[in-house]
């Protein structure tokens, strides 16, 4: 489900999970599209760059046509990749002499192609297994991390530190002690002020039950479940900040077993308790993530009828109020561009797709 192959997903969820991406994944998709490469956009949303990044190539699709291609070290192998008006923050790992270590860089665009590729200090870890380093950022600003770590991959705690300019890393905290099942699906999200909030998904010996911690300001919050316990899977969660300004409020989504087919399902947080909002889509829809473009959050999912990409507009209740479906063949995750009130344009991954102006369809 991410980008740690050595995470393993509890039995149940593991067998439905596996079912979820071969039905919406198409046959031709092979494990590194589905596992590596990274698809992202920076810069200004009228002169956008691509980045391209499989395995330890990246590639540059700049706005004038032009193309860089830069490498990274061979020791790193890059997960994820946080846009911004300045370029990207890169997280990974970066195996070292006798184990496994987390990897932070920054990708500048403007920058000289010798130069644009900057490695930054990462937080001090202990244990040998390291896996899902998410990074948390606000306006181009990194501001802190979480991570799995163990001894090994079956006994991982969810770890986390902040960052600022003038004294660094903090000292790691754990947010999460290792569990008696699995801990997965690590996602983060962060605004401006500092405020920050970690989900995850982990095994409670049934089935897998999404929790959350929140930076109360001195120190992560006990994780708590967003949604009453169940007997099925709720896998593969998403966070951000919903709305602007002070009307901002915490939400996640992520995918639900049904019957029917896994549902995105979506809560938000009151200030004193999580208050579940239902189910957000049909059945048939999971990977969720959360975008912020011109002052709107998005909220982009896979679902299975039509095989296809939905980048959703939501309203400040955490609702669909628009959305658009981008055919995608290669199951790879779209990205948006730009935005106005009657349609959203979006760049669909396939190699040589051209950016498509879709008009909104209101879902109401």
């Amino acid at each position: 489900m991410k980008n740690c192959p050595k995470c393993v997903l509890s039995p149940l969820a593991l067998a439905i999970a596996l079912l979820a991406i071969l039905t919406l994944l198409p046959a031709t998709a092979g494990a590194s599209e589905i596992i590596n490469p990274i698809f992202s956009a920076a810069g200004e949303p009228d002169e956008p760059t691509i980045l391209r990044l499989r395995w330890s190539t990246a590639v540059l699709e700049l706005p004038n046509g032009e193309t860089r291609r830069l490498e990274l070290p061979e020791n790193v192998q890059v997960h994820s990749a946080v846009g911004d008006t300045g370029g990207w923050w890169l997280a990974g790992r970066e195996t070292l002499e006798n184990r496994l270590g987390l990897w932070v860089g920054r990708l500048s665009l403007g920058a000289d192609p010798a130069e644009a590729l900057s490695e930054h200090s990462v937080p001090d870890t202990t244990d040998r297994h390291l896996c899902e380093l998410v990074l948390l950022t606000a306006d181009g600003e990194l501001l802190g991390a979480a991570w799995f770590e163990g001894p090994n991959e079956n006994s991982v705690a969810v770890r986390a530190a902040r960052f600022d300019e003038a004294d660094g890393w903090s000292a790691p905290e754990t947010v999460a002690e290792s569990a008696e099942g699995t801990q997965i699906a690590l996602a983060g999200a962060a605004i401006a002020d500092g405020s920050s909030a970690v989900v995850w998904s982990a095994f409670d010996g049934t089935d897998d039950e999404i929790l959350v911690s929140r930076w109360e300001g001195q120190s992560w919050s006990a994780p708590q479940r967003v949604a009453d316990d169940n007997e099925v899977p709720d896998i593969v969660p998403a966070v951000a900040w919903v709305g602007s300004g002070a009307d901002r409020v915490l939400t996640v989504s992520w995918s639900r077993y049904t019957p029917d087919g896994y549902t995105l399902h979506t809560t938000r947080w009151d200030g004193e308790a999580w208050r579940g909002q239902g189910a957000l889509t049909a059945p048939g829809t999971v990977f969720p993530t959360f975008d912020h473009l011109q002052g709107a959050t998005l909220l982009t999912y896979r679902q299975a009828l039509p095989r296809s990409w939905v980048v959703a507009r939501l309203d400040a209740d955490g609702r669909i109020e628009k959305q658009a479906v981008v055919a995608d063949p290669d199951g790879l995750r779209p990205v948006a561009l730009a935005l106005d009130e009657k349609a959203v344009e979006v760049l669909p991954a396939t190699d040589g797709a051209e950016v498509q102006r879709l008009t909104w369809e209101t879902n109401r």
